[in-house]
């Protein structure tokens, strides 16, 4: 990090439209500049950026700040007749201008061009599409802010087509630990045993028989891939209004932030150039909406980590197949580190249910090098298929519920028994919440459908189960340097 060079402000200022103000188009000579946008500004309207919130525009002084080499590229790869270009007639309202799908899309292009990234013509043609949209839909620009961010920011995402259905469902069938592989397993069985009667009945030869048993199984695999797809298309279960309306109202207090592939939760004070002790990347369940987790992960967030919610549709299935790899979470880490400036002292990998499995295996993947610690909620010993448990280097922490008869599957009470002793014997990487169940662990209504067994009874309230979840897995993200102080302070 060093002063600006007399060389590079004559090459920022040499740019089209850099002898004006970016925003105003009026004042001369502007001394501040907006990163985030590549563009320069006056004293003026550099107030109004930093109103919009860090995690919007990142705000600096030519004059009197320090500007990274990574920020220098930005703004030389920028401009103000560049900006205004794009996002010129989007609207005056400079909050509405700047917060909205079209800027993200030209921040993540800018950030490429800076970059020299082999993605840069892939995202001009998204920021092409996206200037495409927001010309179309102009004649809506008049609306209210408040009333038009509360209909986009909800989760409208429609069902996946039937034949990406069945490819996930074909997908589903060789995890060994979902119900419905079992039942597959039974069918086969079964198949196969009426195949070999019909042979015996009918004194078919052996070629005969073996043809029967094919038939008998490859019926089965379809009819149950296609109730599979059709399952995966209608039993979405959706978020309670609370959630939803807990994270808009996050938006619009700048605490939280919608990408296109995830949900960011900013810690109290914390925004574009700061610090956190941990960032946490969260998984969601199988066939949720991803916003049943934004209240409790919104509270998450306000003990001083930053929450990154991953969204899992259309398919809502946390699988690798569906695009959930290493590399993408590595992707978005570079993303909270390059694109919003902030710095990470430690990352962490967590989800809920399936969510849970694949943050363990992405644990596994990633390594303790990246990944220091891991929370899992509600996952029962399904996280064993990761090993997880064996990576001495990476913090686990697994916390469930003793009603919680959708991990538990056919024999609730002897695994619910088998997950309390182990949160007696060891404490410290297993938590057990007495009286909460599966849904507990969000905002929404676990029915019984294809894919799980019928959750348990709570016997607890949802906040009182969410408090104690949210209690353990703060003390999980705290610091071992604050943990010391307060054990010294005592």
């Amino acid at each position: 990090m060093t002063s600006l060079s007399p060389e590079f402000l004559s090459k920022l200022r040499s740019l089209p439209g850099n002898h004006r103000c970016g925003e105003c188009r009026t004042a001369e000579n502007p001394s501040w500049c907006s990163i985030s946008f590549g563009i320069v500004l006056c004293l003026e309207c550099s107030a109004k950026h930093r109103g919009l919130g860090t995690h919007i525009s990142f705000v600096r002084s030519l004059e009197m700040d320090e500007i990274p080499l990574e920020h220098e590229r930005l703004l030389l790869a920028g401009g103000n007749d560049q900006c205004y270009e794009i996002l010129g007639d989007v609207s005056s309202d400079t909050r509405q201008k700047y917060d909205n799908a079209l800027a993200e899309a030209y921040k993540k292009w800018l950030q490429a061009k800076a970059g020299g990234s082999a993605d840069e013509s892939k995202l001009r043609t998204e920021l092409e599409d996206q200037t495409s949209v927001a010309k179309a839909q102009s004649s809506t620009i008049g609306k209210s802010s408040s009333n038009r961010k509360r209909m986009d920011l909800r989760n409208q995402t429609p069902a996946p087509s039937f034949l990406r259905a069945f490819f996930s469902a074909f997908r589903l069938t060789t995890l060994s630990h979902l119900r419905q592989t079992r039942m597959l397993l039974s069918l086969m069985t079964f198949s196969n045993c009426t195949a070999l009667l019909f042979g015996w009945a009918n004194k078919l030869d052996h070629q005969m028989t073996l043809q029967a048993i094919f038939l008998c199984n490859a019926s089965t695999f379809l009819l149950l891939w296609i109730w599979l797809a059709h399952s995966i298309r209608t039993h979405r279960l959706p978020a309670f209004k609370s959630a939803v309306n807990d994270f808009l109202d996050r938006v619009h207090a700048g605490l939280a932030k919608r990408n296109p592939d995830y949900d960011i939760f900013f810690p109290p004070n914390v925004s574009i150039g700061d610090s956190v002790d941990t960032a946490f990347i969260f998984y969601p369940g199988m066939l949720v909406d991803y916003m049943v987790y934004s209240k409790i992960l919104g509270h998450l967030s306000d003990t001083g980590c930053l929450v990154l919610l991953i969204h899992t549709e259309p398919c809502r299935l946390p699988l690798e197949t569906e695009g959930f790899t290493a590399s993408h979470a590595e992707r978005i880490m570079m993303e909270i580190q390059t694109l919003l400036g902030i710095q990470v002292g430690a990352w962490a990998l967590g989800g809920h249910s399936m969510g849970a499995i694949r943050a363990a295996q992405l644990a596994m993947e990633l390594g303790p090098d990246i990944i220091s610690k891991c929370l899992l909620w509600g996952c029962g010993h399904w996280h064993h298929i990761s090993g997880i448990q064996e990576q001495s280097d990476i913090s686990l922490l697994t916390i469930d519920a003793s009603e919680d008869h959708v991990v538990a599957g056919l024999h609730p009470a002897e695994i619910i028994d088998i997950l309390k002793e182990e949160a007696t014997r060891q404490p410290n990487r297993h938590v057990m919440i007495e009286g909460g169940n599966h849904s507990g662990f969000a905002h929404y209504s676990c029915g019984p459908h294809f894919f799980l067994s019928k959750d348990g009874e709570r016997t607890i309230t949802l906040d009182e189960q969410q408090e104690r979840i949210l209690k353990a897995s703060a003390a999980f993200f705290e610091p071992q340097s604050k943990k010391r102080d307060s054990s010294d302070i005592q």
